[in-house]
């Protein structure tokens, strides 16, 4: 997982 990916998977968490 790229560091990209990453920081879109925490924002979709955080934006709930």
């Amino acid at each position: 997982q790229t560091l990209k990916e990453e920081l879109e998977f925490q924002k979709n968490i955080y934006s709930e």
